[in-house]
């Protein structure tokens, strides 16, 4: 065993790994040991769809276990085969998990899905138009939740153009127009006729859409 305090940071020792180097400090840490060897089996011992995702999960808890949170962006980015469309949605499932009881986490996660869908972008692999944008809309309602309310409409911002690209381009430009009224009736910004704009520009979008849920709440 070593102090742990002498470890080298485990999303370098898994670098390490990918690449095909050794680790002398493998050889005298069996935490760090163990550690490498889980993640290595995890992402390695699939046969399908159902395995690859359980892989990827597994792989997350690894990596987020041992790092502060406010480090998960650049752990995860930092791992170039977690930079992968099925990791972006995991880090927004766990998000999700989080919403009510611990928004500081949920922020986090979602940071963490925006980083990686924007190192996705930056290297010619971008994820699809739909998951950067729910990557987006839900960073800026973790942000909107965290009480980060000029945050949350700049990140809406950056949503709004990525929205114009998906599917379903007409519903998503309304859902980001709910979530901008909703933040823009905040007491702490008040711009109530920002607010009611936004807001029937959504109501009546996603009535025709047939989003009766959203359109009752705009």
């Amino acid at each position: 065993m070593t102090d742990k305090d002498t470890c080298p940071l485990r999303v370098t020792l898994l670098n390490m790994i990918v690449a095909g180097e050794h680790s002398p400090h493998l050889d005298v840490c069996e935490e760090c040991a163990a550690f490498v060897a889980a993640a290595t089996d995890a992402v390695t011992a699939f046969t399908d769809r159902g395995d690859v995702e359980r892989a990827v999960e597994a792989r997350i808890d690894a990596v987020l276990g041992g790092t502060p949170a406010r480090h998960w962006s650049s752990v995860i980015v930092a791992t170039p085969e977690l930079r992968r469309s099925i990791v972006i949605r995991d880090l927004l499932r766990r998000a999700d998990e989080f919403y009510g009881c611990d928004s500081r986490a949920a922020l986090d996660l979602t940071t963490a899905a925006v980083t990686v869908c924007d190192a996705m972008v930056a290297s010619g692999e971008s994820p699809s138009m739909e998951l950067r944008f729910l990557a987006l809309k839900e960073h800026a309602t973790a942000l909107h939740r965290m009480g980060k309310f000029d945050e949350s409409i700049a990140v809406l911002g950056r949503a709004w153009p990525i929205a114009s690209r998906t599917k379903d381009s007409e519903r998503d430009r309304a859902v980001l127009s709910l979530c901008a009224a909703i933040v823009y009736a905040e007491p702490d910004i008040a711009d109530f006729d920002a607010a009611m704009e936004f807001a029937e520009t959504a109501a009546s979008v996603l009535e025709v859409c047939g989003d009766e849920r959203r359109a009752i709440i705009a």
